[in-house]
């Protein structure tokens, strides 16, 4: 084996078996009785080598297999089939609480975890102070850990496992539980550690947090590795697919709702278009670039003259449902005529930052009121940036300083 490799999985498959009810697990011990499980594959076929050093994020849905794969790793689960290799002390953050006794104090559990994890005694009496300190649980490590809160469990895991001095340190989402304070002292460590030459893995449902300190990552779902590679180009994929879930979702429940009958006067969105992207996903979406193209949406709308002219309203949501922004053709003065109307809409330079996004469109009364016509995820589109920068939008913003004497 390499000097420089710190995991390697060959074939790795982890199968379980499900039964019915739990009679069934002693019928099929017996003779002459057939199979009374059924197989469920959470980890098939997974093949990786991880360098040491390097920081490899470990990205997809939830149930798509990777805290399994995290425990096969750390050695708390056994593989099916194919083999692990993992050459360095490993301490791992995996579920919460895991490795700690509820009925014992947190004093008890630092020594007990501690051991777990191959410090000696006298390694654990040399960095206990650090540890308590950096957790910031106070007098609460004499208390019973099941009187604990989630963030004083994580505090406490967490401070046992960077004190460990790990030559491969696992984090399986375990930090979202901590405060925002916290969290920030935490990703901090991390990063002294990746600079002192760790091997980390790191499962988050935060892309940025992913692109920001991985080197690498793995795309896993359906317990399969979908893809490995640069972190930004696994990661593009990755929200790709989410995109296009989210489009087909969105798409089984679209509709248009007709207030008025069918047969008397009504308005009526005739087609919606986007333009001003350079490109598409390879599932036919199209791609804006944040800060850079222009975000038109087209828009032919049939106005009866039985009826007075109605309002367009638009929101763009984003993949998780959130409301982003919305537009209104009342708020921006923008009279629609009797017969075929066509409209244009464009915001200069999208500000939106990176991800999955649909637009909703409404033609409403003139007051805005009472919907005549509804689209649902109409024009699902991404965006796409090259800095580092979280949340929805990137605000315009100017700054100044001046030195204070």
């Amino acid at each position: 084996m390499c000097s420089d490799v710190a995991i390697t999985l060959s074939n790795i498959t982890k199968t379980y078996r499900l039964y019915r009810k739990p009679s069934d697990r002693l019928w099929e011990t017996l003779p002459l009785v057939g199979q009374r499980h059924e197989s469920f594959q959470a980890v098939s076929d997974i093949n990786l080598t991880v360098k040491k050093g390097e920081v490899v994020g470990i990205v997809g849905r939830n149930g798509a297999g990777k805290s399994t794969l995290l425990q096969l790793i750390c050695g708390t689960l056994q593989p099916t089939s194919g083999e692990i290799g993992v050459f360095g002390r490993i301490a791992a953050l995996l579920e919460l609480g895991a490795g700690f006794n509820p009925e014992f104090t947190g004093r008890e559990n630092v020594w007990m975890n501690a051991s777990i994890l191959g410090m000696s005694h006298d390694e654990i009496a040399e960095r206990y102070d650090d540890i308590v300190a950096f957790s910031e649980i106070g007098e609460a490590i004499e208390h019973p850990v099941k009187t604990y809160s989630s963030g004083m469990f994580v505090r406490l895991a967490f401070a046992v496992a960077i004190h460990v001095s790990p030559d491969i340190l696992v984090i399986d989402e375990a930090l979202s539980v901590g405060d925002g304070a916290f969290a920030k002292k935490s990703f901090d460590r991390i990063m002294q550690l990746k600079a002192s030459g760790c091997t980390i893995l790191f499962c988050s449902h935060s892309l940025y947090q992913v692109e920001a300190i991985c080197n690498r990552a793995v795309w896993i779902e359906a317990g399969r590795c979908e893809e490995i590679g640069e972190t930004k180009q696994v990661t593009a994929a990755y929200q790709d697919f989410l995109g296009e879930l989210d489009r087909k979702r969105l798409a089984t429940e679209a509709e248009n709702i007709d207030i008025q009958a069918a047969s008397g006067p009504q308005h009526s969105i005739l087609n919606a278009s986007l333009s001003g992207y350079e490109s598409v996903s390879d599932s036919g979406t199209p791609v804006f670039r944040n800060g850079w193209d222009d975000w038109t949406l087209d828009l032919t709308v049939s106005v009866s003259s039985e009826l007075p002219p109605p309002t367009l309203g638009v929101i763009i949501y984003a993949s998780s449902g959130v409301e982003v922004c919305s537009f209104s053709s009342h708020l921006d003065e923008v009279a629609l005529k009797p017969g075929n109307n066509h409209l244009s809409m464009t915001v200069p330079k999208l500000p939106l930052l990176k991800g999955s996004y649909h637009v909703d469109i409404f033609i409403l009364c003139e007051q805005a009121i009472h919907v005549y016509g509804h689209l649902q995820c109409l024009t699902p589109f991404q965006v796409t940036q090259t800095h580092l920068e979280i949340g929805l939008v990137r605000l315009e913003r100017k700054w100044q300083m001046e030195a204070i004497e």
